[in-house]
């Protein structure tokens, strides 16, 4: 955590890498900055003292900035001379004119994800930190996330078919910059880092301010692990809610997805939202990305609270929300794709 300076020794990276030692491929994600840097020759030197997987570094090219391709071409050299493979992803064609990190962070993970498949890994590995995880929370609390966002980032994820596996979440940048110094590392610095443009920059800079209140980035890390924890809890609960709904509808002929209004409407609202979200998205599946990114909270929250006055005053309901019809109507909550709009 901040405060933490001292770098990280070879029983460091040890540690940190070892739920890896069962996977058989990976591939580290490498910008060059100092963070990315550090897990690079890290996991470099874990590997020559363990059976680590085989390995290949990444580094994408934005094409945002001029210096952009010489870097990530000087991330490779430096992979080969640590005895890993390595390989420039290039984020072609015409950029947007406003979003640009969103889609460039969009791009990226694409990109990665692609040459992963290829090269049959298992795993990516990411170099994000305490900061970062610090950083992400005050960005949710700001949009107003629930706990789905404020638990940040996870040690070990999935983004679609791949793993994600950040061990320095719980490392500062503080101390991994410190790593670099120690063992002579070479890194750039990005200057979108500092754009006060962007609204992680600014948000880095506040933090100082906020830590001198008391909201320090331990402590915004703590909440992220408490909002973890209590987001485990509500999908335990949200499981048994749809197992109690399947018995309750077992025999019965109704459409798919429907779910007993009893067993989703009386465990309290953050229950009800969590399964109509979960309804909501099964509806829609997978492929609909643009409405899934539709799903406010504060819109199924709202759509959970005419559910559940409905049910309490034992009257129909019938709403849209993202595409979805959602009726309540004699015992039972019914989804299905909502018919398109007629152009007027």
């Amino acid at each position: 955590m901040r405060g933490v300076t001292a770098p990280l020794t070879d029983a460091d990276a040890a540690r940190l890498f070892a739920p890896l030692a069962s996977v058989n491929r990976i591939v580290l994600a490498v910008s060059g900055g100092p963070d990315s840097t550090a897990m690079m020759g890290l996991f470099a030197a874990w590997r020559a003292q363990a059976a680590a997987p085989q390995a290949c570094v990444v580094s994408v090219d934005h094409g945002l900035r001029p210096e952009s391709a010489a870097e990530a071409r000087g991330v490779v050299e430096a992979a080969r001379g640590l005895g890993l493979d390595g390989a420039v992803l290039v984020w072609a064609g015409a950029k947007p004119s406003t979003g640009v990190q969103a889609a460039a962070r969009q791009a990226r993970y694409r990109l990665i994800a692609d040459h992963a498949t290829a090269y049959g890994a298992e795993a990516v590995v990411l170099a994000h930190t305490s900061d970062d995880q610090a950083e992400t929370v005050l960005m949710r609390l700001l949009h107003g996330s629930g706990l789905n966002g404020l638990q940040g980032m996870q040690t070990r994820s999935r983004r679609g078919a791949l793993v994600l596996f950040r061990p320095f979440l719980g490392v500062s940048k503080a101390q991994l910059e410190a790593t670099c110094a120690a063992r002579g590392w070479e890194f750039v610095r990005d200057p979108s880092n500092r754009n006060d443009r962007f609204l992680r920059p600014r948000l880095r800079r506040l933090l100082p301010q906020l830590a001198a209140e008391g909201l320090t980035p331990e402590r915004l890390c703590r909440l992220a692990e408490r909002a973890f924890h209590a987001n485990q809890a509500l999908d335990g609960l949200a499981h048994r809610a749809r197992l109690a709904s399947r018995q309750a509808l077992a025999g019965r002929t109704v459409p798919a997805g429907t779910l007993d209004a009893g067993a989703m409407l009386t465990g309290g609202r953050d229950l009800a939202v969590r399964l109509l979200e979960a309804a909501i998205r099964d509806c829609l599946s997978v492929a609909a990305d643009e409405a899934q990114r539709a799903l406010r909270l504060d819109k199924l929250e709202a759509m959970a609270d005419r559910l559940l006055v409905a049910h309490g005053a034992q009257t129909r309901f019938a709403g849209t929300i993202a595409g979805v019809k959602v009726v309540l109507a004699q015992g039972l909550v019914q989804f299905s794709l909502a018919p398109p709009r007629r152009s007027r």
